[in-house]
């Protein structure tokens, strides 16, 4: 008997305490009624940048840019909940709550669910010099950044000016510490616009884990001739959303919430080195099956960015030497850049991840060098470190010097124009993707002149795609246009065949030999005595 006592006293008091225990949870809701916001007056809730971002890429303001409900808010908030932050895009609001109060929370009307994201809150996480990433500390002569920016010919974009400058870059990471007083930085203090913990839940992004501050630099950075970062004179919102010493799905909504206010400020770049698919809890675990572009939490939040007209880009992830293997969410996301590793000589670095995704995309879509890739420090000098980390800040910069030189391009245009110009975009594998971007042949591309629009084009190609090396011309209607030339040009702009019929030429179809193109796209530029025109074949 004394012993059931003691039993029904143990249950009792654990029943209590599960009651009065704290967790973190995000409460989805059901609307967005009664709401005081307006698509017609976003500024109450954008800023004229975001807005002009919408603007200039089509897109209107709805209802999901709406802030959540504030009565909703404050009815959680009665309940004795801690509310935390919330999201408008998912309509939810995250909440540190008590089992008792969860219950009473999930009884309200206007509650669709919760979800356990993470035990409650922790302490605040302690400054981590190194990042958890993998450190290479080999010393190396002459300039530090020089290979990791002549892959991508950043080079050629900074001599012709192009640097970032206008360009508004987010980076969501897992602290900054050192880039408000560190030399190397010095030059973009008055260009950091915004910036906003949601670990620690206050504006101090300049403390925690080191792996920020290391992915900043390798866009910002600049140390006389010996570091110079892919788009030093962009500006910058610096936001912390990653608690390093544990792992819980919190992570991804604060990701979520990072991406919203990068939105509202007006980023026109997200950059985030941060991938996931295994937690403390093994129950919130990813699977390889849910890498379908819409499952993860941080893949909703990565592609709702990408449809505002955000540059989004992010690692694909370091499982290439683990079971795991394939690329990590939000890297399956669709429309965006998803960036993997290649070492120094262009070889893919063994870590980076493979795609595809589970609906067959090509993942990753781009690489650049991840392995060994110079990096500021805390110390305020350089350091060699490696992951698709390392990569993706690269095809930032980049980004960053192309929207400069290119205001009146959409993400969505500057993206297939990098697919489409990059090393092996004939042949794009879950490898590589479709490779290294190029800044030369990606400006040749864009430069390239369209001509004349293909309905009125006074020729007929066929067949394309070939099904032969033989590719016939006919001109439509006998018009006889005075045939001058026609140039074979590449997926990178370059010229690399010109044919020219005979000046006693008096028929009306003509044939190029094509048999020394290896497969591909191409562009022909016909050049006629009054105009040109332009036309695409395919050799499969």
């Amino acid at each position: 008997m004394v012993w059931k006592s003691k039993v029904w006293l143990i249950l009792f008091v654990s029943c209590v305490y599960n009651g009065l225990a704290q967790n973190r949870y995000a409460i989805y809701l059901k609307d967005k009624n009664n709401t005081s916001f307006s698509a017609s007056n976003p500024i109450q809730f954008l800023s004229q940048r975001a807005i002009d971002r919408r603007v200039k890429h089509d897109v209107l303001v709805t209802e999901q840019d709406f802030p959540v409900n504030s009565n909703y808010k404050q009815a959680i908030a009665n309940t004795g909940a801690k509310v935390l932050f919330t999201s408008r895009w998912l309509n939810v609001i995250i909440a540190e709550a008590t089992l008792t109060q969860i219950m009473e929370i999930n009884n309200l009307s206007f509650v669709q669910q919760s979800i356990l994201v993470a035990p409650g809150l922790q302490p605040t996480q302690p400054d981590v010099s190194n990042g958890g990433i993998k450190l290479n500390m080999r010393i190396k002569s002459g300039t530090a950044t020089q290979n990791q920016l002549n892959m991508l010919g950043i080079p050629q974009m900074h001599s012709n000016n192009y640097k970032g400058n206008g360009v508004l870059i987010a980076i969501l990471d897992s602290g900054f510490p050192g880039v408000n007083t560190l030399s190397p930085f010095a030059h973009i203090q008055a260009k950091l616009v915004d910036q906003y913990n949601f670990v620690n839940r206050d504006d101090d992004a300049f403390v925690n884990d080191s792996h920020g501050t290391e992915v900043l630099s390798i866009i910002a950075a600049l140390k006389g001739d010996e570091f110079v970062g892919a788009a030093p004179e962009a500006s910058f919102c610096l936001y912390v959303t990653e608690h390093v010493p544990d792992e819980y799905r919190i992570e991804e909504f604060q990701w979520l919430c990072a991406a919203e206010r990068a939105d509202s400020t007006g980023a026109d770049i997200l950059n985030a080195s941060l991938g996931y698919n295994t937690f403390d809890d093994a129950s919130m675990d990813y699977v390889k099956s849910q890498l379908d572009g819409q499952t993860a939490i941080v893949t909703k939040a990565a592609a709702i960015a990408s449809s505002k007209g955000i540059a989004v880009v992010v690692s694909a992830g370091n499982e290439g030497n683990n079971s795991w293997q394939t690329i990590t969410p939000p890297a399956d996301a669709e429309d965006i850049f998803a960036v993997g590793s290649v070492t120094a000589t262009g070889v893919k670095s063994s870590f980076s991840s493979f795609g595809p995704t589970t609906d067959n995309r090509i993942k990753p879509e781009v690489v650049a060098m991840g392995s060994s890739t110079a990096a500021i420090g805390t110390s305020g000098n350089v350091k060699f470190v490696s992951g698709t980390s390392e990569a993706t800040p690269l095809i930032s910069g980049l980004l960053a010097g192309l929207i400069q030189q290119f205001p009146d391009k959409k993400v969505s245009e500057l993206r297939e124009v990098i697919l489409q110009t990059s090393s092996q975009a004939a042949e794009p594998d879950n490898s590589l993707g479709y490779g290294i971007p190029n800044y030369e042949r990606i400006v040749n591309y864009i430069n390239f002149p369209v001509g004349v629009e293909e309905i009125n084009h006074p020729y007929i190609f066929f067949p394309n795609p070939l099904n032969q090396k033989l590719l016939l011309i006919k001109e439509k209607n006998n018009l006889h246009f005075s045939l001058e030339a026609i140039e074979v040009v590449d997926a990178q702009g370059k010229n690399i065949k010109t044919w020219k019929p005979l000046l006693t030429d008096k028929v009306i179809q003509y044939e190029i030999d094509l048999n020394d193109l290896q497969k591909g796209n191409y562009l022909l530029k016909v050049k006629t005595q009054s105009s040109y025109f332009t036309h695409k074949i395919i050799i499969p």
